[in-house]
Formats: structure tokens, C-alpha cells, sequence
């Protein structure tokens, strides 16, 4: 239940970022610029990304799957929401943009 709440700061999550992205880059074209944790209860995230409708699903479970491993979140329900950088919060949401893995 403690994971479930856990907030994680945001350099830590800058550098999770940076190893994942390190570890298997996204797919040519697309680059990932930031991951903020929105929300807790479940924990809620939003990845900014240069084109999100274009992030493959097998790429959308890879970091899922890292951020479980990285902070003992197996079996915690994550929300992750893709969204383009820039403007307030990220810039607007699309309906592809902001689908929630």
C-alpha cells in the first residue's frame, strides 16, 4: 500500500529517464524529454514525448516495465500518459497524444 502513495522526485525520475532511454532508445525519430510523476494513488505520470502517437506499444511496456522494476512497483496499477513537449503542463492533449498505457 506504501508503493502505491510513494511520490519519487524529479531527478531521480530525470535520470531513470536518461538510463532507460540509454539502455534501448525509442524508435528513430522520436525523443523522449522528460517523465513527471502527476499523481499518487495510483502513481500517475506524464512522459513528454516529441511525437506521442507514434511511441509503439512495445516501447510504451518497456518503460512501464522499468519503472516496476525501479521502484518496487510490481503489482501497483501505473497510469502513464504521453503527451508533446512545451506549454503549460506539457502542452495540449490529442486523443492519441494523451492515451493512457
Amino acid at each position: 500500500a506504501a508503493a502505491h502513495r510513494r511520490q519519487v522526485p524529479a531527478r531521480t525520475l530525470a535520470r531513470f529517464l536518461a538510463d532507460a532511454v540509454a539502455r534501448t532508445p525509442p524508435p528513430r525519430g522520436i525523443r523522449l524529454s522528460s517523465l513527471k510523476q502527476v499523481g499518487t494513488g495510483p502513481p500517475t505520470f506524464v512522459v513528454h514525448a516529441s511525437d506521442p502517437g507514434a511511441v509503439p506499444p512495445s516501447y510504451r511496456r518497456y518503460l512501464e516495465s522499468r519503472l516496476r522494476e525501479a521502484f518496487d512497483w510490481q503489482g501497483t496499477p501505473l497510469r502513464i500518459f504521453w503527451r508533446p513537449p512545451g506549454g503549460p503542463g506539457g502542452g495540449g492533449m490529442s486523443t492519441r497524444a494523451g492515451k493512457c498505457i
